[in-house]
């Protein structure tokens, strides 16, 4: 499994996104005994030794998984926010009892369910082949007819879209909006968003509520939990 090295070294323990990548960036960190000043250099952490100014960073012996429910408007950056008051979710991870990074990102307006994790496997692309399941709000009444349509899939300006399942649930109670649950292997927030505006259904709310067998349940906003040992396994038999 290939992951960039700046995350296998938040993995170990060594420090977070901003310490890892400086440390990085300055020549402290070797790879197979080469250094290398990428932090995005793919390593296979299964085989490859990394070293930090000579000391081996192993794996890590205790592996920790999280459901955390990200609110609208939280900015995916990892760094340590200095400068504004704006709350971002690398201020959120330095809370954490341990370091972890999210498996995947959501939008800035979108909102819901996110894993944050240590394990090199589940940080590496596998993310990509999940199952996630949304609640979307869309504008209009999204009749039988598009819903055949979104079905067979489209392209938009960020590629090609095909949702796994897409069934309506309901309409607002004014009737002008519609309610979907949408569910796909793609974390593109962009792609998704594009394929709604495609049939004239902009997204007025998005809303990850599942994760292959993981929930959001009624964690509350900002809010975490450990994950169970089958939902920890519906992840890993991906």
């Amino acid at each position: 499994m290939k992951i960039d090295l700046w995350k296998y070294l938040v993995c170990t323990q060594f420090g977070h996104e901003d310490e890892v990548k400086k440390a990085i960036e300055s020549g402290r960190v070797e790879v197979n005994g080469e250094v290398i000043k990428n932090p995005y250099f793919k390593i296979d952490y299964k085989k490859d030794k990394v070293k930090v100014d000579g000391v081996e960073e192993k794996p890590p012996k205790k592996l920790v998984y999280y459901a955390f429910n990200k609110p609208q408007k939280l900015k995916m950056d990892l760094s340590h926010n200095k400068k504004t008051k704006e709350t971002i979710l690398g201020d959120i991870l330095r809370e954490f009892p341990h370091k972890v990074l999210p498996i995947d990102t959501l939008d800035y307006y979108s909102e819901g369910l996110m894993i944050l994790t240590n394990d090199p496997e589940l940080l590496s692309s596998k993310a990509n082949n999940l199952e996630k399941t949304y609640i979307l709000k869309v504008v209009g009444r999204v009749n039988n007819e598009e819903l055949a349509k979104m079905r067979k899939g489209g392209k938009v300006p960020s590629g090609f879209f095909k949702p796994k399942i897409i069934r309506r649930l309901s309409l607002s109670k004014s009737g002008k909006h519609t309610f979907l649950e949408l569910k796909t292997n793609s974390n593109k927030g962009k792609l998704i968003r594009e394929f709604f505006l495609r049939y004239n259904h902009p997204i007025l709310k998005m809303k990850r509520t599942k994760i292959e067998k993981v929930s959001l349940g009624d964690l509350p906003k900002l809010a975490y939990r450990e994950l169970t040992k089958k939902e920890i396994e519906s992840l890993k038999k991906v």
